[in-house]
C-alpha cells in the first residue's frame, strides 16, 4: 500500500507544470537497477534492458507508476491540451 501511495505521489509530482523530469520511467528503472537515486543519464543500456534485470517488487512498483501516470494523463481532455499538455504527451511517449 505504501508503495501505490508513493507511485500516485510521483505521478502527481510529474504532472505539476513546473517540474521538469524528463523520462520519468526511464530514471526509475535506472535507479531500480542501482538501487539507489542517481541520474538517468549514468546509464547508457536501453531501457528494455534495464527494465529486464527488475526484481520483482520493483517491476510492480514501476508498474504502479507507469499505470497512474497513463490513467491521469488519460484524464487530461485533449481538446483544451495546451503546450504543457502536448509535452506531457511527448514525454510519456518518449519513456
Amino acid at each position: 500500500m505504501v508503495l501505490r501511495k508513493v507511485c500516485a505521489a510521483l505521478v502527481a509530482y510529474y504532472l505539476r507544470p513546473s517540474v521538469a523530469w524528463n523520462r520519468p520511467i526511464r530514471h526509475l528503472v535506472v535507479c531500480f537497477n542501482h538501487e539507489q537515486p542517481v541520474s538517468s543519464n549514468m546509464e547508457q543500456a536501453p531501457t528494455s534492458d534495464l527494465a529486464s534485470k527488475l526484481k520483482g517488487r520493483q517491476l510492480r512498483t514501476l508498474l504502479w507508476f507507469m499505470t497512474g501516470l497513463v490513467e491521469e494523463v488519460g484524464k487530461m481532455n485533449p481538446e483544451s491540451i495546451n503546450a504543457y499538455g502536448r509535452r506531457i504527451y511527448s514525454l510519456l511517449i518518449a519513456s
